[in-house]
C-alpha cells in the first residue's frame, strides 16, 4: 500500500524520505509557498545523466508561445507584442 506524499513548502533544496526511501524536495521556483517536488537519487541520476537536454527542453518550453486552446490569434498578438517581424510570426507558426 503506498502513502501519500505530504511534502511541505520549501524555500530550498531539503533532504526528506518516501517509504523508507530518501528523497530531495526541490522549492517550487514559480512560488516558493507551493509544495516542493521529490525525486528519489534514481531519477535524480537521470537528471543528472541528461542535464543539457533538460536545460535545453526548459529554455524552449519558456520561450516558446502559450497557445490557449489553439488560439492561433492569441500566438499572433504574443509574438507582435514580443517585437517579432512578420516573417518570424510566420516560421514560428508553420514550426508547430
Amino acid at each position: 500500500m503506498r502513502t501519500a506524499n505530504t511534502t511541505k513548502a520549501v524555500s530550498v533544496p531539503t533532504e526528506s524520505s518516501y517509504e523508507g526511501h530518501p528523497t530531495l524536495v526541490l522549492p517550487n521556483p514559480d512560488d516558493p509557498t507551493k509544495p516542493g517536488i521529490s525525486f528519489g537519487a534514481r531519477k535524480l541520476r537521470a537528471v543528472l545523466a541528461h542535464l543539457a537536454e533538460v536545460k535545453a527542453f526548459v529554455a524552449k518550453a519558456q520561450a516558446a508561445p502559450k497557445v490557449p486552446n489553439g488560439d492561433v490569434n492569441a500566438v499572433i498578438a504574443s509574438l507582435r507584442s514580443s517585437g517579432k517581424s512578420a516573417e518570424e510570426i510566420l516560421a514560428t507558426l508553420l514550426s508547430k
